[in-house]
């Protein structure tokens, strides 16, 4: 069977058809790439809080074994265990 040609209302309703649905899919890109961007706002942000909470511990565990390392001659058994680690 050979296949007919659409009337100009068949086709225009074709093209009103194909137009909402790029406008549909358009939208839905749309809201996924705001919803990435807001996730990663986010993310970076909690990053920048992690990054800053890193920079602390470690601050944290210099000073302790500094201080650690004043009490090298105190005699307590736990602090000569650490230090001979």
């Amino acid at each position: 069977r050979k296949p007919t040609k659409p009337t100009p209302e068949e086709r225009e309703q074709y093209l009103e058809r194909n137009r909402q649905a790029a406008s549909k899919c358009r939208q839905k890109r749309k809201r996924a790439t705001e919803e990435l961007r807001a996730q990663y706002k986010e993310l970076k942000g909690k990053h920048e809080q992690l990054d800053a909470l890193e920079y602390d511990l470690r601050d944290s565990v210099t000073r302790l074994k500094t201080e650690l390392l004043k009490h090298h001659d105190c005699g307590d058994p736990n602090v000569n265990a650490y230090l001979q680690q």
